[in-house]
């Protein structure tokens, strides 16, 4: 049996679903400028395909056309006979999926396409469909269709699994069926291969099984042979030894022989998805090779369109100076990141230890209540009911009896980051910056009045050099003073970049260093204001009306005392939203709480589904949602059960690590943009030349997400021991 590893990682599924957002704004650019994007268009698909395993444990169900497929999964299923109606050599031409909701009250039917907006680029879909569409158009789908979907009103059969049901294997790889049949048998949890035990000896399934064996010579897969009403016992021995042979399979589990009229078929196959539902070392081993292969052939497409730029630029112009702002504010993030996932990971490896050991005590007790369940075999024989209560377990001793508790480990962590930051930066602060020559006429209209010192003598904010001179390193208080001054400028001087009117101001390395800073205290703010809005219970139509959102939520005292003994004053943690995302403060104060939730709608919290940047921060802090993510994940791994707990709790800390930092990466995103833009509004005169920069700058960013892609394959290929 095989155990897991040391790292249970989140990294490459959150890079896949960033990489389809940067690839359909990079495809959306390019039409713009009439650059053929065709090559790039069937990766961005294939992407989109990716980050469904990332979000669900598949099995998938392939095999030759006309073996039966269908009929089998149809007649396991108990689905409706007029459901999927095939005919003879004419099946389903993209992957049927076939999930289970217990929350619904009958079948219901989706497609997802890939539709090609206004912009030139694509926007994913899933809309709900009939019986009969889905019947039409598994059968003849349109070019942009990706998969189809059937969901079950019952989990008793498939619980947490999906089946998906693929196009027969043709010899032509360019066929339309075809189109990502490679994907799903590369990265699935578990394959069911079903063959025709007449066709054996023909060309076809020879050569499909010669594949099969070949690539997957480690992950085998599970056999379902049909007809077998016509074979004799002899001839069904003979062919599992064949592919016992074949396949080194160990014992004839792997293998199941079905018929209509074979009464057992229904139960052994079931058996059969359920055994085959492990994610081992070898399959996940596909799934990285498969990940390196995308991420290489984006990385060439890439390759040739940056050339096709490089022709169409000026490159006489000027416009490096982008370059190098870009280049700096990503060495700066790299660093920043880089010391908040190792503050992070320490603290969340206290925590998660901590939780370890309240299992282990409760386990040695042998609580009767909840434990019990563990002992002894292996956690796939515990039922869907029994793993939901293991789990309610596990995320009580995570969640602590404090339910704010990691809330405020991450708020902390950031801190210290920041505070760390803010010691080194001072003991190593450039000379006064210069560059920021303007009037006192223009220093009125960009000032932000919350930022306004109450003192109005104390003195500016670089003009006084003396002051970092003869600062004391070991204080803490000087450190915080000192950080504040310093984003306090920084701000400033970023207010007036992103104004084009103001033409005589350029961005410092010393305020570029500053903006990871700023980043963390817009994530705070995002962890302190969703527990708000949580504790006050703010509906979406509250969010969008501010006198409501007011009323509701009153004083803003909660929010002041979540913040007040942070390195970053409140003032420039709010400011920081304002000036990166363009919301201003209502009362012209930040006096009331609605006004501090007002900003949040800069970062997407306002929308249905709590989208945007902070949606991945809401999800990033909710015990709940972590423990049920690293309960998915370690779904597809063997495990004795008295190692599921810890296995789960692990998990759930990494996913919320990776998640925290995923928040992170898309507010500096957002920054990035903005100062793109703002570069390009300062150049008018040269529209087209901007478009390009910017088409250079996404893919810059596309190639390090390549890059990352195949670190973390590289990385994570042998965590599983």
């Amino acid at each position: 049996m095989k155990t897991m590893g040391n790292s249970i990682e989140f990294s490459s599924d959150l890079t896949i679903n960033k990489m389809v957002k940067d690839l359909h704004e990079l495809i959306a650019k390019l039409n713009r400028v009439n650059i053929d994007t065709e090559s790039i268009e069937s990766i961005f698909n294939n992407l989109n395909v990716l980050n469904l395993f990332s979000k669900r444990h598949i099995i998938s169900i392939a095999g030759l056309q006309s073996v039966g497929k269908t009929y089998l999964i149809k007649q396991v299923l108990g689905l409706p006979e007029d459901l999927l109606l095939s005919e003879v050599g004419v099946g389903e031409k993209r992957p049927v999926l076939i999930s289970a909701n217990a929350n619904l009250d009958k079948m219901q039917y989706c497609c997802t396409k890939s539709i090609r907006n206004a912009s030139g680029s694509f926007d994913v879909v899933t809309s709900s469909i009939t019986k009969e569409e889905l019947n039409i158009g598994v059968q003849n789908p349109s070019s942009d269709m990706l998969w189809f979907e059937i969901i079950l009103p019952t989990d008793k059969q498939l619980g947490h699994l999906t089946l998906a049901l693929l196009p027969g294997f043709e010899r032509s790889s360019q066929s339309d069926s075809q189109k990502f049949l490679d994907i799903f048998l590369n990265c699935s949890t578990g394959i069911i291969l079903v063959l025709n035990h007449m066709r054996l000896a023909q060309m076809d399934q020879d050569i499909l099984l010669q594949k099969v064996s070949s690539t997957y010579k480690d992950k085998i897969p599970g056999f379902v042979l049909t007809h077998a009403s016509e074979l004799s016992e002899e001839k069904k021995k003979k062919i599992s030894e064949n592919l016992l042979e074949k396949f080194s399979i160990e014992d004839n589990s792997q293998i199941v022989f079905s018929d209509k009229d074979m009464a057992s078929v229904p139960t052994e196959v079931e058996r059969l998805i359920k055994q085959n539902s492990q994610f081992t070392f070898e399959s996940l081993s596909l799934h990285h090779k498969k990940l390196l292969l995308i991420g290489q052939d984006l990385f060439q497409e890439l390759s040739k369109i940056e050339k096709i730029i490089e022709v169409k630029y000026d490159i006489d112009d000027d416009s490096d100076q982008l370059r190098v702002i870009q280049k700096e504010f990503i060495n700066h993030r790299k660093q920043y990141l880089k010391d908040l996932k190792k503050n992070m990971d320490r603290e969340m490896k206290h925590h998660v230890n901590r939780s370890i050991g309240l299992v282990n005590k409760d386990l040695e007790n042998e609580n009767p209540n909840l434990w019990k369940k563990f002992k002894s075999a292996f956690k796939n024989d515990l039922s869907f009911k029994e793993r939901q209560e293991i789990l309610r377990g596990i995320n009580v001793i995570y969640a602590t009896k404090d339910p704010l508790k990691i809330d405020h480990m991450m708020i902390q962590t950031i801190d210290q980051t920041t505070k760390i930051k803010a010691n080194k930066y001072e003991s190593t602060t450039a000379k006064p910056i210069t560059q920021l020559q303007q009037s006192q006429t223009d220093s009125s209209q960009i000032s932000l009045s919350f930022l306004q010192s109450k003192n109005k003598e104390e003195p500016s904010l670089r003009n006084n050099s003396n002051s970092t001179q003869t600062k004391d390193n070991t204080s803490k208080q000087d450190d915080t003073e000192f950080l504040n001054r310093e984003i306090e400028h920084t701000l400033q001087v970023v207010k007036s970049y992103l104004n084009p009117a103001i033409t005589d101001v350029k961005l410092s390395n010393n305020d570029l260093r500053y903006m990871p800073i700023i980043a963390g205290a817009i994530a705070q703010q995002v962890i302190v204001s969703k527990k708000i809005i949580n504790q006050h219970e703010i509906s979406e139509s509250e969010m969008n009306n501010y006198d409501s959102l007011k009323t509701k939520t009153g004083s803003i005292d909660p929010f002041k005392n979540e913040v007040n003994n942070l390195a970053l004053d409140m003032k420039h943690m709010v400011a920081g939203t304002t000036v990166f995302f363009g919301i201003d403060a209502i009362d012209g104060e930040f006096n009331a709480f609605g006004a501090i939730v007002a900003t949040l709608k800069g970062l997407g919290l306002a929308t249905g589904a709590a989208t945007g940047v902070a949606g991945i921060g809401i999800a990033a802090f909710a015990s709940a949602l972590a423990i049920k993510k690293g309960s998915e994940k370690i779904e597809k791994y063997k495990f004795e059960r008295q190692d599921y707990a810890s296995n789960v709790l692990t998990a759930a800390g990494n996913y919320q690590v990776e998640s925290m930092l995923e928040l992170m990466n898309e507010i500096m995103d957002e920054m990035e943009d903005k100062l793109v833009l703002a570069y390009q509004s300062r150049r008018q005169s040269k529209v087209n030349l901007s478009v390009y920069e910017e088409i250079d700058s996404r893919i810059s960013r596309l190639k390090y997400e390549c890059g990352k892609l195949r670190e973390e394959a590289f990385r994570n290929a042998a965590f599983i021991k």
